[in-house]
């Protein structure tokens, strides 16, 4: 009767999981992502989403540059 405790545990998990799963949806739904707007200013001003990619950029020109990096 082990494995029954470990297919129920293994099912709470997976139900958490699909819960987790559809709030994050719900939430990237709501966000304001700003298609076609290249003024940072305008775009604080909007209060849209954006992700600052400094750092990644760093990263990438601080490191081996024999591939193809596509940043988007």
């Amino acid at each position: 009767m082990y494995w029954f405790k470990d297919l129920k545990i293994e099912r709470r998990i997976y139900v958490y999981q699909y819960i987790i799963n559809k709030r994050k949806e719900a939430e990237m739904k709501n966000l304001n992502i700003p298609v076609g707007i290249s003024d940072f200013e305008r775009i604080r001003e909007l209060n849209y989403y954006y992700v600052d990619k400094t750092g990644l950029i760093k990263t990438l020109l601080q490191g081996e540059m024999d591939q193809v990096t596509l940043i988007t």
